[in-house]
C-alpha cells in the first residue's frame, strides 16, 4: 500500500507515520485483542470491563507521547511553514483526539470479530476481509493534501465494522411477534385493536380485549402468500444490528 503511494510521489514523514498507524491501529490491533481475549472472556462482564479499562489506559500513555513524537517528526522533516508552526498545538490536540476515537472503534471491532469467530472460520475470514477493505479505503484520507491532522480530528481516524448479531439472539420488530416455521423463527405483523394498538391473539382473546372475529380466517390464497412471506423473512432477516 505504501509502495503504491511512493511510486505516485514521495510522501512526507507524517504520511509514513499515518500509514503505519492505519495498518497497526485500524487493521492489526483488533486482531491482536481477539488473540489474547477468548470468546468466553468477552462474555464475562466483570472480566471484560477490566480488559477494556486496560485498553483505555493506553490512551493516556499515547496522549502523553504526542508532543515528543511531534518533536521527532520536526527533527526529521523540518519545522515547515509559519502556519504549520502556529498550528502545532492544535495538531497535537487533534492527534490526541483521533487516537482516542480510533482506539474506541478498535475495541468495538474486537467485539465484532469475537462474535464472527463463534460462527466459524469462514465468517471470521469474511469480517476480517471487510476490516481490511475499510483500512485500505482510509489511505486516501490520510494522504490527501491539506491539514490532515485537523481533518482527522474532525472526521475521525478509525474505522468501524458493522455490528455482528449475538449468536442465538433475535429481536422482535415493533408491533410483531415471533412465529415458528420450518426454517426457524421470524417476525409476523399483529393486527391492531380498535384503539389502534398491536395485540397478541392469544392474550387479547383470553383477557376479553379482542374477539375471535378480529382475526378472520384466511382464504387459501392469503395463506399461501403469508407462508411465502414468512419463509422469505426467515431466510433473509438478520436482525436490527
Amino acid at each position: 500500500m505504501a509502495d503504491r503511494i511512493r511510486r505516485a510521489g514521495r510522501p512526507a514523514a507524517l504520511n509514513h507515520v499515518l500509514l503505519g498507524m492505519n495498518a497497526h491501529i485500524n487493521f492489526d490491533l483488533a486482531q491482536a485483542l481477539v488473540m489474547v481475549i477468548t470468546d468466553e472472556e468477552f462474555d464475562d462482564p466483570a472480566l471484560i470491563a477490566k480488559r477494556e479499562e486496560d485498553h483505555r489506559a493506553i490512551d493516556q500513555v499515547l496522549a502523553a507521547r504526542v508532543a515528543a513524537e511531534d518533536d521527532e517528526l520536526v527533527s526529521v522533516s523540518g519545522p515547515g511553514s509559519v502556519l504549520n508552526r502556529l498550528l502545532r498545538p492544535l495538531n497535537q490536540r487533534g492527534s490526541q483526539r483521533f487516537l482516542r476515537e480510533s482506539r474506541e472503534k478498535v475495541w468495538a471491532n474486537a467485539v465484532t470479530l469475537s462474535r464472527a469467530r463463534r460462527r466459524g472460520p469462514e465468517a471470521y475470514a469474511a469480517v476480517l476481509a471487510e476490516l481490511e477493505e475499510l483500512s485500505a479505503a482510509k489511505v486516501s484520507a490520510l494522504t490527501a493534501p491539506g491539514f490532515v491532522l485537523l481533518k482527522l480530528a474532525v472526521t475521525g481516524f478509525g474505522v468501524r465494522l458493522p455490528r455482528e448479531p449475538v449468536s442465538g439472539v433475535r429481536r422482535e420488530a415493533p408491533g410483531s411477534k415471533q412465529v415458528a416455521t420450518k426454517r426457524g423463527f421470524c417476525n409476523e405483523r399483529l393486527p391492531r385493536t380498535a384503539a389502534g394498538r398491536m395485540a397478541s391473539p392469544a392474550t387479547g382473546i383470553q383477557r376479553g380485549r379482542l374477539r375471535p372475529s378480529d382475526y378472520p380466517p384466511r382464504g387459501a390464497g392469503e395463506r399461501d402468500a403469508a407462508s411465502a412471506s414468512r419463509s422469505w423473512c426467515c431466510s433473509s432477516w438478520r436482525g436490527p444490528w
